[in-house]
């Protein structure tokens, strides 16, 4: 059987946690939002065919070094079929199976979790989830905006509290203008009430991306200045911190410091 994909990394340390994993990533999304720079991926111009033995055989020879893995896009959900079968594969040959999700599609994900499929779920936290519209500028659909912050909330607490899932990355990008410093706080303010957390085995792991200027972005009229990308980086950092102080658990990752666990 062939699958639709649009690129495969065979070797990833930074995608998961403290985890090795192969990355594959699936073309289309239900979101728009105007910084992302994975253009031609959410587009569905990067898609090529592999047939599903080929994956089989690489995820048996890969099994001895890597743990998960992971699919991502665009939005994986988009290609329910495509997914399934990923997922099986890895299980059959004894990894653990991973989605990066925008949580557009929680009931999806859930069924894929209580199916045995997914041990690993990382959502998008694209902007405070209190804040309707920004999240709906954010995603490019100021319609959604509200319904989409529900979304990431639901299945977040959904998945803390399922025994099925090892760990939960809330991961949140910032974008010059729209997501700085203030609004990762106030995220971590939110996930640090989550329930279903332990300080004996927290499963929650708050990612800050820095924001990269370099690439092509869905908008092509959406421009960033070098300084303030410098700058929003730097309060990605600062906030970084002060979220590890509300005890989660804060990963910073960026093009400069690499992947880093931030201290209090």
């Amino acid at each position: 059987m062939k699958l639709r994909i649009s690129a495969l990394n065979l070797l990833s340390l930074v995608d998961i946690a403290d985890h090795v994993s192969i990355v594959i990533w699936l073309p289309g999304c239900t979101y728009r939002c105007p910084w992302c720079q994975n253009a031609p991926i959410v587009r569905g111009e990067h898609v090529k065919e592999v047939d599903n033995s080929e994956l089989e055989d690489l995820f048996r020879d890969a099994s001895v070094l890597v743990d998960y893995v992971h699919v991502t896009g665009g939005e994986p959900t988009v290609h329910p079929g495509e997914l399934r079968i990923i997922l099986e594969l890895a299980r059959r040959h004894g990894l653990k199976g991973s989605i990066a999700t925008n949580a557009s599609r929680p009931e999806m994900v859930l069924d894929l979790v209580e199916k045995g499929l997914l041990q690993h779920v990382a959502i998008d936290v694209k902007a405070p989830p209190c804040d309707a519209g920004l999240y709906g500028r954010v995603i490019g659909l100021p319609q959604k905006g509200a319904e989409a912050a529900t979304k990431v909330v639901r299945l977040i607490k959904a998945l803390l509290c399922s025994d099925k899932v090892e760990l939960v990355e809330a991961r949140t990008t910032v974008v010059p203008g729209l997501v700085e410093g203030r609004e990762v706080e106030a995220i971590a303010e939110n996930l640090s009430m989550m329930p279903c957390r332990s300080s004996e085995h927290d499963k929650l792991v708050y990612v800050v991306q820095e924001f990269n200027m370099y690439g092509e972005f869905l908008d092509p009229n959406f421009k960033v200045r070098s300084k303030d990308v410098e700058r929003v980086n730097e309060e990605a950092w600062e906030a970084a911190r002060k979220a590890a102080k509300r005890g989660l658990r804060v990963i910073l990752r960026g093009s400069i410091r690499g992947v880093a666990e931030v201290k209090p």
